[in-house]
């Protein structure tokens, strides 16, 4: 029997550096979110991590409007505790998980995950 669990995942970052995790549980034969998750890891601790900026995307990201990079700067929580808890969120490990690209989305999480020493919540 297939897994009904089905995640939606979508992050904005900038190279190596997790900007944002949105993420929800969902019906896929309605489309109605479930369970939502979003969290905003503090770049600082990333970059202390080790993990690095891409220069293009930071100035793309300087190019937003106020309130799109007041909300990244304004809702960090430390990386390890956001990170955390989005694990803990995360519903089941063989979810079935939508991400677009998932070529960029899940790696560029995967590393961030590694740098805090976590594994990603998904089985594959």
């Amino acid at each position: 029997m297939l897994n009904d669990v089905h995640v939606s995942l979508d992050i904005e970052a900038c190279g190596e550096i997790v900007l944002s995790i949105g993420a929800c549980t969902f019906d896929p034969r309605t489309g109605e979110e479930l369970s939502p998750c979003y969290v905003v890891p503090s770049i600082v601790d990333q970059i202390r991590a080790g993990l690095r900026p891409d220069g293009d995307a930071l100035l793309w990201l300087l190019k937003q409007s106020d309130g799109c990079r007041e909300a990244i700067h304004m809702a960090q929580t430390p990386a390890q505790e956001a990170f955390g808890a989005f694990i803990g969120w995360w519903p089941d490990r063989a979810a079935w998980t939508w991400a677009y690209p998932t070529s960029f989305d899940l790696p560029v999480i995967q590393r961030a995950l590694a740098a805090f020493g976590n594994r990603p919540p998904w089985k594959w």
